[in-house]
């Protein structure tokens, strides 16, 4: 900022003293001089960071400058400059105490609400004054967000020296923001019975974990971030009695690696038995539901590998061991986690979706299976697998499982005439939200298309089986098919026989080798009889057609 030096002068009129007892005229020859006073004034600039905690008995006034050393006067000995405030932009955040510029609160000093604040002081030597500016400014500093809660700890006693209680939790933490934490207990009750390690809670003295003795014990913990802020909070532990039991079950930890698949066993809590007729049953709870099971000989089995992450902590859980003389006994178990390179998964397809099929295919006809294309996927890591399809040209054309089989889900639309190419994106998401895709494009290839009217025809009551009922005309592409190529190169069928309406498991036509139908049985006069008849390619089932027939004696 540019600051402008300003020289305002006034005169001391100094008045003729009269004696009432003189009448000399006054002198003129010896006046007395006028005295000129300079103000020089500089602009208060200053930088600080924002306030962003208090602590306790702290006062909230805060001594910016000495006004004092921004100002010269001369031709003013002995008047002291007095000093005012003018005008400011936060209303009451200044105040002048004698040549000492204030801040009244220190509360203000938040760079979100004013990352800015001014004012403009006036200050006045005899009868004349001077203003100067006044800029306060701001630098933003980080605000921790951090936060912890009374801790509550329900546990048997008689635990052993050292033993891992639990971890420290703390909320928002931002290692990078706010540097290594350091974790301090202080107001033990019994004294000596805690101890940490880090943020690890930890047993001190064991003896003092008796129920008859201290039922209760209780601690404040203190978290201090590298940049200074702290919160305090307490520990209380409610020791369990245990009861006189054959057996005895012990507090665990286990080690492995993060992320370890669904269903891998990772230790075992079953207590060691002496007597035969002890059965015993395990229930577990846990922060994470579902995250652990416990199977009936005591194995802690991963439930949801995937949300074993190293990044979020170790995982602990309480199990209840009871047998079946009513016994029952809480246990700990803590599972620490390795770090591990986690790998990214992604579908290795290159022709792999470009898919060639003959058209006409039936409903739930597999295309082909993508969950085989996937790379790098690990259960433990990411989860199950879901597909899904998106981008499709022929809207539910295509399906596909949860397995990662693409599927006909509208067989009318795998018509070459209609569709000859269909396309879609296939998308698998795992659980954590990761998604990635690969395009597939289906290619028709144009089959022949075999065309048979339905046929009606009446047929003497008096003819006997062998007799030819009628001969078909099969076209394929358009062109008749020779009676003789229909019984050397398809297949005919017939089913869903009627008579007079009533279903019926009789066989009453068939195709001989001439290529004409031929009657099975005879009805009798007024009769009639209904089915459908079936012609397929015998060198390709997907050429087809059926129609009906109306047989009347």
């Amino acid at each position: 900022m540019k600051h402008t030096n300003l020289t305002l002068i006034y005169t001391l009129a100094v008045g003729s003293l009269f004696f009432s007892c003189s009448d000399d005229a006054e002198d003129t020859d010896n006046p007395i001089p006028e005295a000129t006073v300079e103000i020089t004034a500089q602009d208060v600039t200053i930088t600080m960071d924002e306030v962003t905690q208090i602590e306790d008995g702290e006062s909230l006034e805060l001594s910016l400058a000495s006004l004092a050393d921004y100002i010269t006067v001369e031709g003013a000995e002995g008047v002291e400059p007095v000093f005012s405030i003018k005008s400011q932009s936060v209303d009451g955040a200044f105040a002048i105490e004698g040549n000492n510029l204030i801040l009244n609160n220190k509360t203000i000093l938040d760079f979100e609400t004013n990352p800015e604040f001014t004012a403009v002081v006036t200050v006045t030597v005899g009868d004349e004054s001077k203003d100067l500016n006044v800029t306060l400014t701001l630098n933003d500093v980080h605000e921790a967000t951090w936060s912890i809660g009374p801790i509550e700890v329900g546990m048997y006693e008689n635990p052993e020296n050292n033993e891992q209680l639990l971890i420290v939790a703390i909320s928002n933490y931002n290692p990078e923001l706010d540097g290594e934490v350091t974790v301090t207990l202080s107001e033990q009750s019994p004294a000596n019975a805690l101890r940490m390690d880090g943020k690890a809670l930890l047993v001190n003295d064991a003896s003092l974990f008796d129920f008859e003795t201290n039922p209760t014990i209780t601690a404040k913990f203190t978290v201090t971030d590298a940049n200074g802020r702290t919160q305090e909070n307490v520990i209380t532990i409610s020791l369990i009695d245990v009861a006189e039991t054959s057996w005895t079950a012990e507090n665990t930890a286990f080690t492995i690696d993060e992320h370890p698949n669904s269903g891998t066993v990772i230790g075992n809590i079953a207590p060691a038995l002496t007597d035969s007729n002890i059965v015993l049953s395990y229930s577990i709870s846990q922060i994470t539901p579902d995250l652990l099971v416990i199977d009936t000989n005591g194995d802690v089995i991963v439930n949801h590998g995937y949300l074993m992450d190293y990044e979020t902590g170790d995982k602990a859980a309480t199990v209840t061991i009871t047998d079946n003389q009513g016994n029952s006994q809480d246990i700990f178990i803590v599972v620490h986690l390795n770090n591990i390179q986690e790998p990214q998964w992604g579908f290795n397809v290159t022709s792999q979706g470009n898919i060639t099929v003959n058209e006409n295919l039936p409903n739930g006809n597999t295309l082909g299976i993508f969950s085989q294309y996937i790379v790098d996927y690990r259960e433990g890591v990411h989860g199950t697998l879901s597909y899904s399809l998106a981008n499709e040209s022929v809207p539910g054309a295509l399906g596909v499982t949860g397995q990662g089989f693409l599927q006909v889900n509208d067989a009318s639309a795998f018509d070459y005439e209609t569709n000859p190419t269909i396309t879609a994106t296939l998308k698998a998401t795992d659980q954590r939200g990761a998604t990635n895709s690969v395009p597939v494009t289906i290619t028709l290839n144009d089959l022949g298309e075999l065309t048979l009217n339905d046929i009606s025809v009446f047929v003497s009551s008096s003819s006997s089986p062998g007799d030819v009922a009628f001969t078909p005309s099969v076209f394929l592409d358009g062109v008749r098919i020779a009676n003789t190529d229909l019984a050397s190169d398809y297949v005919v069928t017939f089913s869903d026989y009627k008579i007079n309406g009533q279903n019926t498991a009789s066989s009453i036509l068939e195709l001989n080798n001439s290529g004409q139908v031929t009657l099975l049985n005879v009805l009798g006069s007024q009769d009639n009889f209904t089915a459908i008849m079936t012609v397929t390619s015998a060198q390709d089932q997907n050429i087809t057609v059926s129609a009906n027939v109306l047989v009347r004696f």
